[in-house]
């Protein structure tokens, strides 16, 4: 993502993880809210289900995170694969995120370059207009990346169902 002044957009890269499995499995960075941010993901497989899924922790570059955060959901997210897709436009992945007390959507595309495996995705903001809204926000207001011939995707509300102890809670956020 060098040089990507786009706000609320970013890319993660595959990375080597020799013999350290608890290393992320892709690095990158992303632009929010105009503040540079390094992303970590780890690639998880949900116990219950067997369907894979990506999970996401941000953090902002020399900062001092000793501190623990009260919030446990803050600056970290997953992503699904979005079984929706109809165009090559749509997102490849779907998810949400929590980055620096902000609530987003993320769309994510795999993409691949020089024979390497990398993500470029997108954040929009989840406007909170009522709690009870939830699925209903986002299908009416999430637009998508591709142009005029876009189309409005809903979110996989199955995949959200599938969630397990490996994964955040992020999915239930101000859902009751």
């Amino acid at each position: 993502m060098a040089g990507n002044d786009k706000d609320n957009s970013g890319a993660f890269f595959l990375q080597d993880k020799g013999d350290n499995d608890k290393k992320p499995d892709y690095r990158g960075n992303l632009l929010a809210k105009k503040e540079k941010l390094f992303v970590a993901v780890w690639k998880r497989v949900a116990a219950k289900s067997g369907n894979e899924f990506y999970s996401l922790s941000f953090s902002i570059p020399n900062s001092d995170f000793s501190i623990k955060d009260p919030d446990p959901e803050n600056n970290k997210g997953v992503l699904f694969s979005n079984s929706k897709k109809e165009k090559d436009t749509h997102p490849d992945f779907q998810g949400k995120a929590k980055i620096l007390g902000v609530n987003y959507y993320i769309d994510a595309w795999k993409k691949e370059k020089d024979g390497k495996d990398y993500f470029s995705f997108t954040l929009k903001e989840i406007e909170e207009k009522n709690s009870n809204e939830g699925q209903d926000s986002y299908n009416q207001d999430h637009s998508q990346s591709g142009g005029d011939d876009s189309q409005q995707i809903p979110f996989d509300e199955e995949q959200q169902s599938q969630d397990d102890s490996g994964a955040f809670n992020i999915f239930t956020m101000g859902q009751q």
